[in-house]
């Protein structure tokens, strides 16, 4: 080492460097240098892992928004197909005819013959509306052990109501069993309900005994006169 710093001292002589005195701090500088050639300043890493933790910060925060973005537009479809899924014109009428003490009539009911019906009326809003639901059924009995469950859902909104939920079940007199309705239809089930819907609009009404779905029927709410 001594040998090289020497060699050192007389290349120097001969720039401009000749006639600098190199104190023995210097030296221990050359010497550290000459033995670790390569060594790095502990601080010149820094901007790189700054670098580095950037770009990785971008990479996370663009996947986590394009998450938030699909989920989006995943929540929205789902919605939209709920929202209109299915046939949304308004559930045809049928007639069959009744006998009551002033004579015969027809009596209008809305639904799907042979799956579940009821006796047709007026839906206006938030008004309480007494109706009768018939349901046709092998697995049917008069009294079922679940419940009859009728969910509401409009059109558009989205807006889902439970409108009942209720076990009571309507057993038949035997003395006017041959006239009663439920006999003349041929339904095997049927319950007296009452129902109010919030708001003007098409409206589905989805039956069910307790998982098994009946049908639906679709109602529409108009504003009162």
């Amino acid at each position: 080492m001594e040998e090289k710093l020497r060699s050192l001292r007389n290349a120097m002589d001969e720039t401009v460097l000749k006639g600098n005195h190199f104190s023995e701090e210097h030296k221990i500088k050359i010497r550290s240098a000459a033995k670790h050639p390569h060594k790095i300043h502990r601080f010149q890493w820094f901007p790189q892992l700054l670098t580095v933790v950037f770009f990785i910060g971008c990479i996370v925060f663009i996947t986590d928004l394009t998450k938030q973005f699909q989920l989006g537009n995943s929540g929205t479809k789902i919605e939209e197909q709920k929202n209109n899924d299915g046939n949304w014109e308004v559930t045809p009428t049928f007639s069959i005819q009744l006998e009551s003490p002033d004579g015969k009539f027809e009596a209008p009911f809305r639904g799907i013959h042979g799956k579940v019906a009821f006796i047709d009326t007026e839906f206006t809003p938030n008004t309480q509306v007494k109706t009768r639901w018939f349901f046709w059924g092998k697995e049917l009995k008069e009294v079922n052990k679940e419940n009859f469950k009728l969910i509401g859902i409009q059109k558009g909104t989205g807006v889902e109501k439970l409108l009942i939920d209720s076990k009571s079940w309507e057993v038949t007199n035997q003395m006017y069993k041959d006239t009663e309705t439920k006999t003349i239809l041929g339904a095997q089930s049927s319950q007296h309900t009452v129902i109010s819907l919030p708001s003007v609009g098409l409206w589905r009404l989805d039956a069910y005994i307790g998982d098994k779905h009946y049908g639906s029927i679709v109602i529409e709410v108009k504003a009162a006169e």
